[in-house]
């Protein structure tokens, strides 16, 4: 079911608690949200309903979020869609390493779910540029 905002956020994170708290915010905040545990489950829904927007995490049981955006940036589908890397890995390599697999934005968890809406709203209206930003 489409939400008043017509933007649809798909949100890749192990984390249950984390996942269902993203969930429920962004679904309260009038975006409709899928949620995915594993990359896998990810491009299920990937292929019945393209997303606007993607938050994912960097660490998973199948592969890394890293390899997981270099596939969803081959799809032809997912050229316009926002791709956010969420990750508690704050080494310096992380972020290039989140540039180069074509990541557009870059978060440290904890983010602030206004950040996340920001980023969203951004996008939506076309005014985020699609290189990687510390945020």
């Amino acid at each position: 079911m489409e939400n008043f905002s017509g933007t649809r956020i798909l949100l890749v994170e192990r984390d249950n608690d984390v996942r269902n708290l993203f969930e429920i915010f962004l679904f309260g905040q009038g975006y409709s949200v899928c949620t995915a545990k594993e990359p896998s489950e990810a491009f299920s829904i990937i292929k019945l309903t393209p997303p606007n927007v993607v938050f994912s995490s960097l660490v998973f049981h199948e592969m890394d979020g890293f390899k997981f955006c270099q596939k969803l940036r081959l799809m032809p589908e997912m050229k316009s869609t926002l791709i956010v890397a969420l990750t508690g890995y704050s080494e310096t390599n992380v972020e290039q390493k989140a540039i180069d697999s074509g990541f557009d934005k870059f978060f440290l968890k904890p983010i602030s779910v206004h950040d996340m809406v920001e980023v969203i709203e951004q996008h939506r209206s076309g005014q985020a540029s699609h290189r990687l930003m510390r945020a």
